[in-house]
């Protein structure tokens, strides 16, 4: 047990005090796992601390349970004549954050986690030690960048090697997971020693898509299939196709690049060469060779610029003895003086010409590796689960050490994180603290759940209140998911017990209907009916297949989006997704410049015209067109008004066709197109002069990410995106009259009280109980309805949630959620 005593001591350790006259109702120690750890209170002043009152300034110490906290905010404040401060004050180990390591390890290696202490904190001189309890494998770590100590620790102790950072004050212990937790033989029992649980499932971090590249090539360049022919060299004089047999003749081209091949013929006449860019970067030798062949002189490693090559032949290779002089000794008949026949010899020299040859193509160049050409390997990686979250996408990772594609599909996968985050929070009123190291069995009968948990974070009041602790806890991710399958399995008991709702509501039907009336006031379609349950009245507009016998609705008509986005959406999709592919506009861009440009189609110009987009009619236009008043924009946002004539369009996929072909057809917007990421794209688009709003941008970014449609943009790049079948869809607006929830199953009843069968677009009967539902169709019925404890919510399609509550006699009342019980 917690002594309570809170002490407090000056920046200069002279003075140290106990704290009296403390609010401890507002007191709180706030543990956060390898995150934050820290206590905040309110002080009075009085006459009986007036010392220890004024200790309390920044980086001034509090002692509590034997562990230093320093003082990081201090809030003096006066009320009247009295006087307070508000404290926060961190644990004292945070402040390794003061130390900084300015030296780095630019180089790949393997390193041990002390490895990484002996970095992070080695030479600090503010008194810090470290302990490292537990077995840590040894991790490939590519760099390690100069930093301040705690983010050292934070990003690769903890990050990396998945260690837990504890401290006794400037002690600071690093446990691996098995040595941190304790099992305590403590259970957590609901109504016992909780009265609340949630499960809070946070889904923000998921992604089901992500890119990986793997080591950079040491090349920085590729030989392309770019050529220099002869016809575009520059030969002088004593050349003759490519051929030259006088000493320094010279041919010369340019090109631009990073480096250059240079080819000649192999000969037995072979001669010397000399080649060089730019006068500089040169390679001599010489072509000779008793076989034929080709000779490549490759230079490299050049600027990405324009360079000049020069070719000169430099005459006879002396190691060539084909091009040696031969001397010859001919022996002849010669008359003399005195008239006689005599015998003589004649020395004389011949030579085979040395020869320089180059072959057409004369050379071929190195371009600079651009994008994915720069890497090993690279790959994309769609997890299954975006059936689930759709297509959500991570930011690129990488590795400077893998080349092989299989080995860094393997690193992508680990990399992304396709599953919600869960925590579990409890409070707790149990009269043994829980400790921030301890595994404790939780017990929740009604629910069904039994499972270890680990704590996360806590937050503990003053032991004086004798308040309980409010705790969160996390589990293995397949627990978790148990844990919640487990929540799930409750809302099917609980909609079972809503069948009985004609026998069991009758004592609660005034109050229920005085709730139905509450509902229609803020939402306008919903309404509970004593037979059924609860219903919706809305019209609906429904897409079916033509050769169905069965009219199809989905759940989804209690969708809280307004139908004409939903419908607009729809029939826009696949000819946006088309464009990508016809003219490298994204899909999303697409999508939002036609909902942005046309009101969600509603507009007069849409309408009239079809136009979706805006375009105008120019000169060059020679289609129908219409003259509209318009409003513009200047430079500072100041509105004035012109008549300008706009295309018509004899459908909305012509307009669409078309909007892919205007950018192509206009040289302003050559920076728009191929552009995979959509804010920039958006930007290209408004800087070549699209619009003249000075929030364009803005408002189309705001769109693609209200409706998640950078997941369009993910299928049509990785060519995940099948078309819907548009010649076997038809669209007719039916007067829905109302759909039910309850009595264990989903009904939809005309305008004439015609009931019909609910069939899903698997062919799965919703009219059948809840409970012979598969998983799947239970997420598609329940996507709206959210958990909190033993509590079933309903949004209602303006946003506003609604509790179900069934008691033990499955007597069943419906009120306006609080926002605190969620």
């Amino acid at each position: 047990m917690k002594s309570g005593i809170l002490l407090v001591r000056d920046r200069e350790g002279l003075y140290e005090e106990i704290l009296i006259d403390i609010d401890y109702n507002g007191f709180a120690y706030d543990y956060a796992k390898n995150t934050s750890r820290q206590i905040t209170f309110t002080v009075f002043q009085t006459n009986h601390n007036k010392f220890s009152f004024d200790l309390l300034t920044g980086d001034a110490v509090i002692v509590y349970d034997g562990q230093e906290f320093i003082i990081k905010q201090c809030t003096p404040k006066v009320v009247g004549s009295l006087q307070t401060k508000d404290i926060t004050a961190a644990h004292i180990s945070f402040t390794v954050q003061d130390h900084y390591q300015y030296n780095s390890k630019e180089s790949s290696a393997e390193y041990t986690i002390d490895d990484v202490m002996k970095f992070a904190i080695g030479g600090n001189e503010i008194g810090f030690t470290y302990e490292i309890i537990g077995s840590f494998e040894k991790k490939t770590i590519e760099s390690i960048s100069a930093n301040d100590a705690l983010s050292l620790i934070n990003d690769i102790a903890c990050g990396t090697f998945g260690a837990i950072f504890y401290a006794d004050n400037k002690k600071l212990y690093l446990y691996s997971e098995d040595e941190w937790y304790r099992e305590v033989q403590q259970t957590f029992r609901y109504q016992y020693n909780t009265n609340e649980v949630s499960v809070v499932e946070d889904i923000t971090p998921i992604k089901t898509f992500i890119k990986a590249y793997g080591k950079e090539k040491e090349n920085k360049d590729t030989k392309s299939d770019k050529s220099i022919s002869q016809s575009a060299v520059s030969f002088s004089s004593k050349w003759t196709d490519g051929v030259t047999s006088t000493k320094d003749s010279t041919a010369s081209f340019e090109f631009t690049g990073t480096g250059v091949d240079v080819y000649f013929a192999k000969s037995k006449f072979g001669g010397k060469y000399h080649v060089d860019v730019d006068g500089a970067n040169s390679k001599s030798g010489t072509t000779y060779s008793q076989k034929s062949g080709t000779l490549t002189v490759t230079i490299r490693g050049l600027d990405n610029i324009k360079h000049k090559c020069n070719i000169k032949f430099t005459g006879t290779d002396s190691a060539n003895p084909n091009t040696k002089k031969i001397k010859h000794v001919d022996s002849y008949n010669e008359e003399n003086k005195q008239g006689k026949i005599v015998r003589k010899t004649k020395t004389r020299y011949t030579q085979e010409a040395a020869t320089l040859e180059v072959n057409d193509p004369v050379a071929n160049i190195y371009l600079e590796n651009e994008g994915d050409d720069r890497y090993e390997a690279v790959v994309t990686y769609l997890s299954p689960a975006h059936k689930e979250w759709d297509i959500k996408m991570a930011p690129a990772v990488s590795s400077d050490t893998i080349k092989d594609k299989d080995e860094l599909l393997e690193f992508a996968k680990s990399q992304l994180q396709d599953y919600p985050d869960m925590s579990l929070n409890i409070i707790y009123t149990g009269k043994e603290l829980v400790d921030v190291r301890d595994v404790w069995l939780l017990i929740h009968e009604p629910l069904g759940i039994s499972s270890d948990v680990k704590l996360v974070s806590l937050r503990s009041p003053h032991p004086y209140t004798g308040r309980p602790q409010t705790l969160t806890f996390s589990s293995a991710h397949k627990d978790m998911l148990k844990i919640q399958n487990q929540l799930r399995k409750s809302v099917t008991n609980l909609s079972k017990q809503l069948s009985g709702v004609n026998s069991t509501i009758s004592g609660n039907l005034p109050s229920l209907q005085a709730a139905s009336k509450a509902i229609a006031a803020v939402s306008g379609n919903i309404e509970f009916d004593p037979d059924k349950g609860l219903k919706t009245t809305r019209r609906i507009k429904s897409s079916t297949p033509t050769t169905a016998t069965v009219q199809t609705f989905s759940i989804s008509a209690l969708s809280t989006s307004p139908t004409y986005v939903t419908e607009f959406l729809n029939k826009i999709k696949n000819g946006a997704m088309e464009t990508w592919n016809t003219h490298g506009i994204l899909p999303s861009i697409t999508a939002a410049q036609g909902a942005l440009e046309s009101n969600w189609g509603k507009s007069t110009l849409t309408i009239d015209c079809n136009n979706l987009f805006g375009i105008k009619a120019g000169s060059s236009w020679t289609g129908a067109k219409k003259a509209y008043r318009t409003a513009e924009q200047d430079a500072n946002g100041n509105v004035y008004y012109v008549t300008a004539y706009f295309r018509a369009y004899g459908s909305w996929a012509e307009s669409i066709l078309d909007h892919g072909q205007f950018f192509h057809d206009n040289s302003r917007y050559a920076a728009v197109i191929g552009l995979t990421d959509y804010t920039a794209q958006a930007q290209a688009i408004k800087a070549a002069g699209y619009a003249t709003d000075v929030e364009y941008v803005s408002k189309l970014t705001s769109i693609i990410e209200a409706h998640v449609l950078a997941s369009w943009d993910a299928a049509a790049i990785s060519n995940e995106y099948v078309p819907d079948d548009e010649d076997s869809i038809e669209e007719t607006e039916v007067e829905s009259g109302a759909v039910y929830i309850g009595n264990g199953a989903v009904s939809i009843v005309d305008g004439d009280g015609i009931e019909s069968d609910v069939i899903t677009p698997d062919g799965v009967d919703l009219s059948k109980a809840f409970g012979s539902f598969p998983d799947e169709v239970l997420d598609d019925i329940l996507q709206r309805i959210g958990l909190s404890a033993d509590y079933m919510y309903l949004t209602s399609p303006n946003g506003t949630r609604f509790m179900f509550n069934v008691d033990d006699n499955g007597n069943l009342s419906m009120i306006k959620a609080d926002e605190n019980t969620q």
